[in-house]
Parts: structure tokens; sequence; C-alpha cells
């Protein structure tokens, strides 16, 4: 991943605006390593989350 160099000299906004691309940027790179689609990346993240297993109650 590149990173850009700061263009203004507001470093919170281009704090605000990297972090703001993050996701998309782990998205795309995750996707690129991996050779999966958008589709099958969101469809992997769905499966990921199954409910854990409730906690037994201490009696």
């Amino acid at each position: 991943m590149r990173t850009k160099k700061i263009s203004s000299s507001n470093i919170l906004q281009d704090t605000h605006t990297r972090l703001l691309n993050l996701p998309r940027a782990f998205r795309e790179a995750i996707c690129a390593e991996c050779g999966w689609s958008e589709a099958t990346f969101f469809t992997g993240r769905q499966k990921a989350r199954t409910p854990l297993a409730m906690p037994r109650k201490i009696k």
C-alpha cells in the first residue's frame, strides 16, 4: 500500500481522510491478495459473523 505525502498543512484533516479511506484500502488489499471479488469478500464476512455460544450461567 502506498502512502501519499501530506498535501495540506491541516494534519487533522489529512488524518481524518486517511482513516475514512482505510476500510476501502483494506478491502482492496485483501481482494487483490486472495484473488477475490468484492462479493466474495462480503459473503465471507457474513459467514464469519456466526453467533457465539451463550455463556453458561454460574449457579
